[in-house]
């Protein structure tokens, strides 16, 4: 996410210095709600369309407009990677499952 962040910046700092771009209109830039977790920080993360919720470890959770799949892209990029994914919709931290309780079945 550090990665995207400094891209956008040097692409709008090349934006502002053409003399073109800025001789048809002033331009500025804000970028709001930038959120950077750590991923220790980072207990599970849940998805609901094309935004996901991010679970941390302190009970917050921050909701991002980004698909369950750029999650998982951007974890397999890690030199250590701890996160799983266990369902359609659900990543989970690795380093944090104490135990897995199959559900009780009737067959």
């Amino acid at each position: 996410m550090e990665n995207m962040g400094k891209k956008l910046c040097k692409r709008l700092h090349r934006h502002r210095l053409n003399p073109l771009n800025n001789a048809r209109f002033p331009m500025s830039y804000a970028v709001l709600n930038l959120t950077m977790l750590p991923t220790d920080d980072i207990a599970y993360i849940e998805a609901f369309g094309n935004y996901c919720d991010v679970h941390l470890f302190n009970g917050e959770s921050v909701t991002m407009t980004f698909q369950l799949h750029y999650f998982v892209e951007a974890f397999n990029k890690l030199k250590q990677n701890f996160f799983t994914r266990v369902g359609k919709s659900l990543i989970v931290n690795t380093n944090y499952v104490y135990a897995i309780i199959p559900p009780k079945t009737n067959y």
